[in-house]
């Protein structure tokens, strides 16, 4: 990291590293996900925080006690891609490894069969609705929709997909008729 983390940064980054490492285990033993939340007030930190974390899951860390993880995959949603720019430069601010080829937007352009180890890929939720060309196979170059994508990408031997729900709070307001695409993502379904 380029920045030195705040000793309350350290512990953080530490303890969601394990709660991943315990995550990650669950998954292997139960074939069940498991979630937490990272919370804290503005301008603490959050974004360096994550950055810490997935330089050090992708890279390894001795300062954060970290192994390499060589499959590990990070999906980044928001419901604003302006909020996602803004997330990806600060961690090409923050981090010495994190690369702008490594640190992926998620456009109607994505082609790739399944999303690749060693990358953070950031996404809006808009881009899941029904009408978009994300979501459709066999319209212009896109053989796979990203809902294709990310089961692939799941059931690809030795990747691990860490999801990152950036303000999920916006996403989780219920409705009668419908779930939102937040609560899908959470419980695995299908748009």
């Amino acid at each position: 990291m380029r920045y030195v983390l705040i000793e309350y940064q350290r512990i953080a980054a530490k303890s969601i590293i394990e709660r991943l490492r315990l995550g990650r285990e669950f998954w292997i033993d139960h074939n069940m996900t498991s979630s937490f939340a990272l919370s804290a007030i503005t301008g603490a930190g959050k974004t360096v925080i994550a950055a810490a974390v997935i330089e050090a899951l992708i890279h390894g860390s001795s300062d954060l006690e970290a192994e390499a993880d060589p499959g590990a995959i990070f999906l980044w949603i928001t419901d604003d891609p302006a909020l996602n720019r803004q997330t990806r430069n600060k961690m090409l601010d923050s981090s010495d490894f994190l690369q702008s080829n490594t640190l992926i937007e998620i456009d109607e352009g994505f082609l790739e069969e399944r999303l690749m180890p060693g990358h953070c890929y950031f996404l809006n939720t808009q881009k899941l609705s029904k009408t978009s060309r994300l979501v459709q196979s066999g319209t212009n170059q896109r053989q796979y929709s990203f809902w294709e994508i990310l089961s692939d990408t799941i059931r690809a031997e030795g990747s691990t997909l860490y999801l990152i729900l950036d303000e999920a709070h916006r996403g989780m307001r219920r409705s009668a008729d419908r779930t939102t695409i937040v609560q899908r993502l959470i419980q695995g379904d299908r748009v």
